[in-house]
């Protein structure tokens, strides 16, 4: 409409030939005048602020590896919570004889913060990146997306509300900020994440995830390992029909990945990562979970939990048509490895494998080892582990 109106006008005033040509130029350059207004106003706020608005990628919530893909794996090598412990990561290697041609690392979360040597631990990373070696892999935990949430919040210690926060954007949630950021995204992050450096960072959101499913081939329906921070509900990353693909996987939150240590029995939508606050006059999620029926979430994988399991996930998910027998063969052949409970401490089951030991409150830093057995059809699993020196 807005084109045929001004080819009206030029007809009008085919009289006058520069009387179209004039008012073009007008439009063009009352546009480029608010363009240009527009910038001003942008580049105004920011020095008014001090603020560098930096923009991270966004970032895979979940990756599936099909170890076919990868011949020259023998093992696959689990790692706790790191959290800036470079040496003593690098201690762990040599007691589980690491090979980087024919190991696959997998780094479980919360590899940043806390520990001396953070830079140290993310070089590895971004140098693995950089060398194109597939065979190191981490997983983002709830203090390493702080440190990221940080970084495009420069300014944050001005800030009064959680609306201020520049978020996070994973392809399953856009728009994601940690619970309470004012209170848990500190200063200490933010001066981490500027030592780290922005490029660094960049590198390491691009190539992140915050969940692997790690199979034997595509079409293998035997034993499949799952790496994650805090934590998997059962059902969680399972085709919601026997006949769906991945893009309809049962797909949990990023606070239930990164933060989750107990679920609402009656209502696996509500996870919390404490059972109450200590100061109850500060509002949280978390001040509510004392009056509820909390357990913590690993002990959903209790074999005999699995016909509760079945028949709260046919609550929770649409469209699910898996009978119990299907759905029971599904479970029982995961197995979850996860950090993040250090309070918890090593804590072995069979189908959950906790690796937070507390490093860096001088305890340990654990390794756990997956090596297939084709005779059984089944991975064997070996736990390493060295002290750590309490900072």
């Amino acid at each position: 409409m807005q084109f045929e109106s001004i080819k009206l006008l030029d007809e009008t005033n085919s009289h006058r030939p520069g009387f179209y040509v004039r008012f073009k130029n007008v439009i063009v350059g009352f546009i480029t005048l608010l363009a240009t207004l527009t910038i001003f106003i942008k580049i105004s706020q920011q020095h008014n602020s001090n603020t560098i608005i930096m923009e991270l990628p966004v970032i895979n919530t979940f990756e599936t590896i099909k170890l076919d893909e990868y011949p020259n794996v023998n093992r696959l090598l689990f790692i706790g919570d790191v959290h800036g412990e470079y040496d003593t990561m690098t201690s762990l290697f040599e007691e589980m004889n690491y090979d980087s041609d024919t190991d696959m690392v997998i780094l479980v979360g919360d590899f940043l913060t806390k520990g001396p040597d953070s830079l140290k631990v993310l070089d590895f990373l971004v140098d693995s990146i950089h060398k194109g070696n597939r065979n190191v892999r981490y997983v983002l935990g709830n203090n390493d997306i702080k440190v990221l949430v940080a970084l495009i919040n420069q300014d944050m210690e001005n800030y009064s509300k959680e609306s201020e926060f520049n978020p996070l954007n994973f392809n399953t949630e856009f728009n994601y900020v940690p619970k309470d950021p004012l209170k848990k995204i500190k200063q200490s992050h933010l001066k981490l994440a500027n030592e780290l450096g922005f490029k660094k960072l960049y590198e390491l959101a691009k190539h992140s995830t915050v969940a692997f499913k790690i199979q034997r081939s595509n079409n293998d329906a035997s034993h499949a390992l799952f790496a994650v921070h805090a934590g998997l509900l059962p059902g969680n990353f399972i085709n919601t029909t026997l006949n769906a693909n991945d893009n309809e996987l049962f797909i949990p939150s990023i606070d239930t990945l990164t933060e989750m240590k107990f679920v609402e029995q009656d209502n696996w939508s509500n996870t919390y990562k404490q059972l109450g606050m200590k100061d109850k006059k500060k509002k949280s999620n978390d001040i509510d979970a004392t009056k509820k029926s909390l357990i913590k979430w690993y002990k959903l994988w209790d074999e005999t939990k699995v016909e509760q399991t079945f028949n709260d996930n046919k609550k929770i998910q649409k469209n699910f048509d898996y009978d119990l027998l299907e759905f029971s063969e599904i479970i029982n052949n995961i197995t979850v490895v996860y950090g993040h409970d250090a309070s918890s401490g090593l804590n072995i089951h069979n189908h959950t494998k906790g690796l937070d030991s507390g490093c860096t409150k001088g305890g340990q830093l654990s390794g756990l080892e997956f090596v297939w057995d084709p005779t059984n059809n089944k991975y064997i699993d070996t736990l390493y582990q060295v002290d750590c020196i309490k900072k």
